[in-house]
């Protein structure tokens, strides 16, 4: 319920905020403030993630999703990601991984990638001056077998963190000195990023003499497997935006169920704008209706509506036989559990 109430009205502040910067006729000074408020919503929904990542594991709800996936790329990303923000402070970032860092690993991607983040993200905000690396290599000699432990360091030039608190900033909601004099921040990363080492197997730790100027040091050790290299590079984001559909193409109706009525315009003006047919309803009763007389190619449909909610009305259309198993189902929710995902799929979503 927390994921969903606090989710939705983030999503239409996020989405209207985006759709409104395709507008060819904003001036520069609506485009800046249409920026404010998107940084705003993405910081907001940082903190968000950190409470609800905070409540899953203190819940027992949180699970591993391990996959294959290209561990150089997932480094190359961060590098990207960060350079611009420590350029804008002046310092220098570099990420490296040694030769022998295998390229294709099978791990949960998602909870190595926020550890990262977590802990570049600090480096870059305690740093004033000097240099940030994140360096990773094997934590002990090539085993025979798949499996390989890797060291992630990540190492600043910041302010330090005193060895008496050291300890203390692995607490939920407690900062250090240096964190407690900036603006920013909850005390809830570095708990988050040690409980998801902890969930893959391995650890995170933290060294530092607390002097302003020596900085930090962040060590993660995990066990990964490795994966055999068989051609599966992932091509690189060319960050491109769909403005429409190509010529010639059929027309394609596409139901929108939601019962929220900011999330239901938004998709619906998104769709809309790109040339497709688009209907609404606003609930799972009202979308089994118009399947019936409209027969829309895919129904994007929200899990949680009134009268009839998204499982049930899945079950309804995909249980009308050929008919049914031809209209592609999408699930739509603000819940980010992966038993919610399991379950949905479960009742016939596509």
């Amino acid at each position: 319920n927390m994921s969903h109430e606090l989710r939705t009205p983030l999503n239409a502040i996020l989405g209207f905020s985006e759709l409104m910067t395709r507008d060819a006729a904003l001036t520069a000074e609506q485009r800046e403030n249409l920026a404010i408020i998107n940084r705003s919503g993405e910081h907001l929904l940082s903190l968000i993630n950190d409470v609800l990542d905070m409540a899953k594991i203190e819940a027992g709800r949180t699970t591993l999703q391990e996959r294959d996936f290209d561990l150089h790329q997932l480094l190359a990303e961060l590098d990207g990601l960060f350079q611009l923000r420590a350029a804008g402070k002046g310092l220098a970032l570099r990420v490296a991984w040694a030769a022998d860092v295998p390229r294709f690993v099978c791990a949960d991607e998602g909870k190595l990638r926020q550890v990262l983040i977590n802990l570049l993200g600090n480096a870059v905000k305690f740093t004033a001056a000097g240099s940030i690396e994140l360096w990773v290599e094997p934590a002990a000699l090539p085993a025979a077998g798949p499996v390989c432990s890797l060291r992630f360091v990540v190492q600043d030039t910041g302010l330090g963190i005193l060895p008496a608190e050291q300890a203390a900033i692995f607490e939920p909601f407690v900062q250090a000195a240096s964190g407690r004099s900036t603006p920013e921040g909850t005390g809830l990363g570095l708990p988050i990023s040690r409980q998801f080492a902890r969930l893959m197997g391995g650890e995170l730790m933290v060294s530092s003499t607390g002097a302003p100027g020596q900085g930090s040091c962040f060590t993660v050790v995990l066990p990964l497997r490795r994966v055999d290299d068989d051609g599966r590079a992932r091509q690189p984001s060319v960050g491109r935006r769909p403005i429409g559909l190509a010529s010639g193409q059929p027309v394609y109706r596409l139901l929108v169920a939601d019962d929220n009525a900011a999330s239901r315009k938004l998709l619906a003006n998104f769709l809309t704008a790109l040339g497709f047919a688009v209907r609404t309803a606003e609930n799972g009763h009202a979308a089994v209706q118009i399947w019936k007389e409209w027969q829309p190619h895919l129904i994007w449909m929200d899990m949680r509506m009134p009268v009839l909610d998204g499982r049930a009305a899945t079950r309804q259309i995909k249980g009308a036989l050929r008919q049914g198993q031809q209209t592609v189902i999408v699930a739509v929710s603000a819940g980010v559990l992966a038993e919610e995902r399991t379950a949905v799929l479960a009742e016939g979503c596509d």
